[in-house]
């Protein structure tokens, strides 16, 4: 009869599935500890350095969240040979933006500064911006900054009325607001001359009125 041979933990490996350590909102996901090691050895999970309470080779997350964005690491234990040996930390990205458009003023006014910003929770890697349904196409007065995240109109006009929409996508979802209309409005003087007389039309004068109103 032959010794049994002890051996490891040697050549561990956290073993992700093919998806680049992106998952989606609702997930299920599941990590694989593999090692080698004679007699078997017993596995133990952590999040961010902190243990786990799960152990066995396979750590299973159901219907991931946001939140449990971190770096996963597994650790493998010979109980004979007294040896351990700890996988390199694996990020797990979970993505699910939500996402809101917002003006920098509720009444826009011909001639003013306005910025519309595309604001969203969650891993954002493009942003795309629309008018009535087309690509945005930059005039001389636009400005995208802060990675396509605010819209700037340096001197609103009239010609920039219309329906905006930005999209934002990431590697494992596609996402965008519901239209922000875009309306110009325009400030304006009326000039009104009225002509005040006596019956015996012992004056008569004229009462300039200048009235400030808004033209939409």
């Amino acid at each position: 009869m032959f010794p049994l041979h002890l051996d490891g933990p040697e050549n561990i490996n956290l073993i992700l599935p093919p998806s680049q350590g992106y998952f989606a909102v609702g997930s299920d996901i599941s990590l694989t500890c593999s090692v080698g090691s004679r007699p078997p050895a017993q596995f133990n999970w952590f999040l961010n350095g902190d243990q786990l309470p799960d152990t066995g080779s396979e750590l299973r997350l159901m219907n991931v969240q946001m939140s449990q964005s971190r770096n996963y690491s597994c650790q493998a234990f010979n109980s004979k040979t007294l040896r351990s040996q700890t996988s390199e930390p694996s990020a797990i990205t979970v993505l699910g933006p939500s996402i809101l458009l917002n003006s920098s003023t509720n009444l826009p006014a011909e001639g003013t500064s306005v910025s519309l910003s595309c604001e969203a929770s969650g891993s954002v890697f493009t942003r795309n911006w629309m008018k009535d349904g087309s690509k945005l196409i930059l005039t001389g007065n636009m400005i995208l900054s802060d990675n396509n995240r605010v819209l700037t109109f340096n001197t609103l006009k009239k010609k920039d009325e219309g329906e905006y929409f930005c999209n934002i996508s990431n590697p494992v979802s596609s996402d965008g607001v519901k239209y922000f209309t875009l309306t110009v409005h325009t400030y304006g003087y009326i000039i009104l001359r009225y002509n005040i007389g006596t019956t015996d039309n012992i004056f008569n004068q004229s009462l300039q009125l200048v009235l400030f109103f808004l033209m939409q």
